[in-house]
């Protein structure tokens, strides 16, 4: 893989260059710096090439000399395209995917921290087109560094599970109740342990481009996570009103898993007041109390089953081996339902506990090409 100085037109020739290529060689930035975060379901094993060019691009995304190069090309490309802009004509492709990969850099310059674009495509899209113009969904989230390494502040970073619920969700929508809305009141969705906000982005763009109206909370606990997380929801474009009754909206708010149960309805904020039609949760059990901690808040929190009607809880955890006694907790946590219990109308004949109603297990690759085995559990009454 080249050096971006290597095979970038000059400065002086970006103005005689066709839109086509120079829309190429922003293709090939991107590639540099936005990597991904594994991550996506494995489809195939690695092939010694492929690991070749992860080591050659982390090598070049570290390589400052590079860096400030792409910098400052972008930003006279950016600047050049600008003056050309027709009366009223706000944006061009070429400038806005420029624009896009611009801040990337501008993220990874900053001291410590990190900006990606996140493409997810639909099962439904015939031309594999990723991103807002397509049938897919296209995320842009900030990570930053430890809160003076503390590390219970490790939700300011997107972690694998958040990738693979995020192209879990913008695939089978359905399968997440995302179809058919919410009836005469908007969608009310909750995710634990937001972190950088992927998941809830996700949704909430997902639920945009099908035109169905929804609230989305997305809560985490530690200052400077909640921080870094505000600023993800509003840099993609989501206001922080949690009323809006014909839209989409997504609101950060804090959440203390190992209060909340016993908190006073008067002490806790508004967005709590209404249960939550669907909640989600992405790598979020790392301690043995997590997942009684998070059955007590949805025992509070999600809404109880009704004929035609059944809220779920969807949880995705990585199996590590360091951590067994956290992954069994949520077997311990949330047993599998026993289906004799279910009644004709599809409600469940005991619906004050929360049980596993699905399990599946997903294999996924890490940018090493170490395998990650994810489990995922869709949890109801």
């Amino acid at each position: 893989l080249p050096s971006p100085s290597s095979f970038l037109p000059s400065i002086k020739a970006i103005s005689a260059a066709p839109t086509e290529g120079l829309l190429v060689y922003i293709d090939k930035l991107r590639a540099i710096y936005s990597p991904p975060v594994r991550g996506t379901r494995r489809r195939q094993a690695k092939s010694i090439d492929d690991q070749r060019d992860e080591s050659r691009v982390s090598e070049l995304r570290e390589d400052r000399f590079e860096l400030n190069y792409v910098f400052n090309w972008l930003t006279a490309l950016v600047s050049r395209y600008s003056e050309e802009l027709n009366d009223g004509e706000e944006d061009s492709p070429l400038l806005r995917e420029a624009s896009a990969v611009l801040a990337l850099c501008a993220g990874t310059a900053s001291a410590g921290t990190f900006t990606r674009r996140f493409d997810f495509s639909s099962s439904q899209s015939s031309s594999g087109e990723e991103g807002e113009g397509g049938d897919g969904v296209s995320v842009t989230l900030r990570d930053v560094p430890l809160d003076n390494n503390d590390y219970s502040s490790v939700g300011a970073q997107t972690w694998g599970g958040a990738c693979v619920l995020s192209e879990m969700v913008v695939e089978q929508p359905g399968r997440f109740g995302l179809e058919g809305g919410g009836g005469d009141k908007p969608l009310r969705i909750l995710e634990l342990g937001s972190g950088t906000g992927l998941v809830s982005l996700v949704v909430a763009k997902t639920l945009l481009k099908k035109g169905i109206p929804a609230q989305v909370v997305a809560t985490d606990y530690y200052p400077s996570v909640l921080e870094n997380l505000a600023t993800n929801i509003a840099s993609n474009g989501f206001t922080d009103s949690s009323t809006a009754k014909d839209t989409v909206s997504c609101t950060p708010l804090p959440l203390d898993w190992s209060k909340y149960p016993g908190t006073p309805l008067s002490d806790v904020p508004e967005a709590f007041g209404e249960l939550f039609d669907l909640a989600f949760g992405a790598d979020i059990v790392y301690e043995p109390q997590h997942a009684e901690w998070i059955r007590n808040c949805l025992q509070k929190l999600l809404a109880k089953p009704t004929a035609g009607k059944q809220p779920f809880f969807h949880l995705l955890i990585p199996l590590r081996y360091t951590h067994t006694a956290e992954s069994e907790s949520v077997a311990r946590v949330f047993p599998f339902l026993d289906k004799a219990g279910w009644s004709e109308e599809g409600v469940g004949k005991d619906s004050s506990v929360l049980r596993t109603h699905e399990k599946e297990l997903i294999t996924c690759d890490t940018e090493s090409g170490e395998e990650v085995v994810y489990a995922y559990y869709k949890i109801g009454w």
